[in-house]
């Protein structure tokens, strides 16, 4: 309902709010998936990688499973790679002491 009408912030809210309130529910996997699936999107990641690791931890029954544990995967190989050329980025200005925090 608030996806389409593009109060997608509220969306996850809602979301976040359905886990918290009924984590055993059969609908709170998907709920989660849903909120990475809109960090995922909107290329917000961390918060993405976030998301998918609460299913990997305490949905291991949800049928998305592997799927959201592959996504753990991929998002920690994007996360390291943008680090690692902010780093770099960062070395080949010089602004050393940036490049090593």
């Amino acid at each position: 309902c608030f996806y389409r009408i593009g109060d997608t912030l509220k969306m996850v809210e809602t979301f976040e709010r359905f886990v918290r309130s009924y984590p055993n529910s059969t609908q709170a996997g998907d709920a989660q998936f849903s909120i990475g699936d809109y960090y995922y999107n909107n290329k917000l990641y961390e918060k993405a990688k976030s998301a998918y690791q609460v299913i990997v931890e305490q949905y291991q029954q949800y049928p998305r499973y592997n799927e959201a544990q592959d996504l753990v995967h991929e998002l920690e190989q994007i996360n390291s790679f943008k680090a690692y050329t902010t780093a770099m980025i960062l070395f080949d200005t010089q602004n050393f002491q940036q490049a090593i925090q």
